[in-house]
């Protein structure tokens, strides 16, 4: 795990991709994107890729932004030969984890776990043994 702060960009891109939806030169959206085991990865997992702290601003939430942050990761994810996407979402972030299951992820408790005191995230894997799970990525 690092303690590379989420408004780090600059500290998260030495080791991952930091992805931004933009229109019009404003940011709706950023996601990380980590390609297997890393100081930003949050599981031990070589062959996965992370997707980590997306995030859509409020004003462009419910047009597809997120969706295609995602996609963008597990196209990236795929084209790497990851076997695998994970994340993880906090639990009170109910609305969040609706479009990952929506996009093939599925839930995945051995991974849920806690970062700090008071927070705990749900993990969710996309497994890119299935027809399934690539299908749904390259929408």
């Amino acid at each position: 795990m690092s303690s590379t702060s989420g408004r780090d960009v600059a500290g998260r891109s030495a080791d991952s991709q930091v992805l931004v939806a933009e229109v019009g030169g404003y940011a709706f959206g950023t996601v990380t994107f980590v390609r297997g085991p890393g100081a930003l990865a949050e599981v031990v997992d070589p062959d996965a890729a992370t997707i980590r702290m997306l995030g859509v601003a409020p004003e462009a939430r419910g047009r597809g932004i997120g969706d295609a942050l995602v996609r963008a990761c597990i196209d990236r994810a795929h084209a790497a030969g990851s076997h695998r996407v994970r994340l993880g979402t906090r639990t009170s972030m109910t609305s969040a984890q609706r479009p990952y299951v929506r996009l093939g992820f599925r839930r995945d408790p051995a991974h849920d776990w806690s970062p700090a005191p008071g927070i705990e995230l749900l993990g969710f894997v996309l497994e890119f043994g299935s027809s399934h799970g690539r299908a749904r990525s390259s929408s």
